[in-house]
């Protein structure tokens, strides 16, 4: 999904073209795009080391005085509207009672020296934080991938389960 609220009607309209052109020049788009990120490596998406989470954990730490103790990171869900689908089914999947709105919905990590340390989008807008972030939790609570008493700080609507109480704080 494309999160705008422009449907593809409204842009073979505005530019003059084919619903086929626009799909080809799309599908052409995204490969031109994976490729040039492909040599960016500040692009990347990397799940920071044990030593880099010691590191920025206590970058952390010094920055808040010592309030936050072993947090290298913060993590958030995120929503993003698109045009409702016509298909019934497909418009309940992604409306957001909540936020009463048609979106798409994913969760993306930050560690503290600003690089993004995981990310998943595209998700149905009806599905919530805890379920977007499953594979983030899997890997936090990986003995190694995660250093001990280290995680990261979340929003208080981010549910934060038994296995992982110690490592998100809210």
């Amino acid at each position: 999904f494309y999160t705008d609220t422009c449907g593809n009607k409204t842009l073979c309209r505005m530019f003059g073209i084919t619903p086929s052109t626009l799909s080809l020049v799309l599908k052409q788009a995204e490969q031109a795009l994976e490729r040039a990120l492909l040599l960016i490596p500040e692009a990347g998406i990397y799940w920071p080391s044990k030593d880099d989470q010691r590191r920025l954990a206590e970058a952390v730490k010094r920055k808040t005085d010592g309030l936050i103790d072993g947090r290298w990171g913060f993590i958030d869900g995120k929503n993003s509207p698109v045009e409702e689908p016509t298909n019934i089914d497909l418009q309940n999947a992604m409306y957001n009672g909540w936020l009463h709105s048609v979106f798409v919905t994913g969760c993306f990590c930050f560690a503290a020296d600003r690089t993004v340390a995981w990310g998943k989008h595209n998700f149905v807008g009806s599905w919530n934080d805890g379920e977007t972030s499953r594979d983030f939790v899997e890997a936090l609570i990986n003995p190694d991938l995660s250093l001990e008493g280290h995680g990261v700080v979340a929003d208080t609507a981010f549910p934060v389960s038994s296995a992982c109480f110690s490592r998100i704080i809210t």
